[in-house]
Order: C-alpha cells, then structure tokens, then sequence
C-alpha cells in the first residue's frame, strides 16, 4: 500500500535507502588504518569489499557498518547518509538547520 497523496500526485515511492559517509571512512581509515587493506583485515573483509563500498557501489548491511564504526572509532550515526539527506542533496535543497530553542 502507498499514501494515497502519492497515488493521487503521481509520484514514485521506493524504499528509503542509506549510504555510507565515505569521506569520513576514507579519512578514520587513513588516520587509523594507513591503508584500506588493513582495514579490510581487521574488518574480516577483502580488500575489494572495502574498494568497493569506499568507491560508493556496496552498501553494507547494518550489521557490518556497526563493525566498521567500531573499528574507525566513530557512530553508527557518523558513518549512515540519511535517506532526508540523501533526497535534500540530490535536490539541491539547503540543509535543513538544527531545532533551535528559545
């Protein structure tokens, strides 16, 4: 079932998707790891898993992007893209600003 907004609009819904921060990963890679092959093998990954998701064409699973935010030292938090960003970049949209309170 869709929303009855998008039926009557017309407008194609699809299931949100995440992507990975790979400018973070790439550097907490670099600072900790030197090189994305160490990484791959503290990880338990190949080298080409991790080419791959750096080069934006794997989206791990949860499960695994849990692991690799342990092993750079950051937040699951930190290494997800939003599917709102996502959308908002692809738009050209401006961020939108933190909840300000008075």
């Amino acid at each position: 079932m869709g929303c009855h907004y998008c039926k009557v609009k017309g407008i194609a819904m699809s299931a949100p998707t995440i992507q990975v921060n790979v400018g973070l990963m790439r550097e907490k890679i670099g600072e900790e790891y030197k090189r994305a092959s160490a990484f791959a093998v503290a990880a338990g990954v190949s080298r080409q898993y991790v080419s791959s998701v750096l080069a934006g064409e794997t989206i791990p699973t949860l499960e695994r992007m849990a692991q690799f935010a342990d092993l750079l030292g950051v937040t699951l938090d930190d290494l997800i893209v939003a599917p709102k960003v996502i959308a908002l970049m692809g738009q050209g949209l401006p961020m939108p600003a933190a909840s300000m309170t008075t």
